[in-house]
């Protein structure tokens, strides 16, 4: 079971738009740009091309010119007017994403944040943690987490110094007699 709030919900819905079927999150590909480069006297191209049906994708090399006859710029002009004829976006697998591209997004986006060491387990800690900060019981956060053991479930929340504070100061019989 995963509760989202209305945010999350909207987010998806926007995500999701008119698909009735499949997996909820696909892996979008970016069109490649291919590499350009001078090797052994000559500027070559690389690249992936894609328009073969079969799961096998051939790298391309293609000369574009020899270093010192033909300039830089207009051998790298002749590669990107090539790349315009090629199939330089991955079809899709309708596959879901698997595990390590979402820590590869999250390590991407916390970097991006500047935090060090962001992925689905410092999300799932953080989660259990907000939620017992907030009053959840462990039985709940057990359920959510999907632990069977409560002693997982303890691990994966960590005490806050305010949490500890305030529990000292409501259960505490001489912090109570000094109010």
């Amino acid at each position: 079971m995963v509760l989202l709030n209305d945010s999350c919900i909207e987010a998806l819905r926007r995500y999701i738009e008119d698909r009735r079927s499949g997996f909820v999150f696909l892996q979008d590909f970016r069109k490649q740009k291919g590499c350009f480069t001078g090797s052994n006297g000559y500027w070559r191209g690389i690249w992936t091309d894609y328009s073969s049906p079969s799961r096998r994708h051939k790298k391309r090399r293609r000369t574009f010119g020899r270093v010192g006859i033909v300039p830089q710029e207009i051998a790298k002009a002749r590669f990107e007017r090539h790349l315009q004829n090629e199939s330089l976006i991955r079809p899709p697998s309708g596959r879901p994403m698997c595990h390590v591209v979402i820590r590869d997004i999250l390590e991407n986006m916390g970097e991006r944040a500047g935090l060090r060491r962001v992925g689905p387990h410092v999300l799932r800690r953080s989660f259990a943690t907000h939620l017992y900060d907030h009053g959840a019981s462990l039985e709940v956060i057990q359920q959510l987490l999907g632990h069977t053991f409560i002693t997982t479930t303890i691990r994966y929340t960590r005490l806050s110094t305010g949490r500890l504070v305030t529990t000292y100061a409501n259960c505490h019989p001489r912090d109570q007699m000094n109010a």
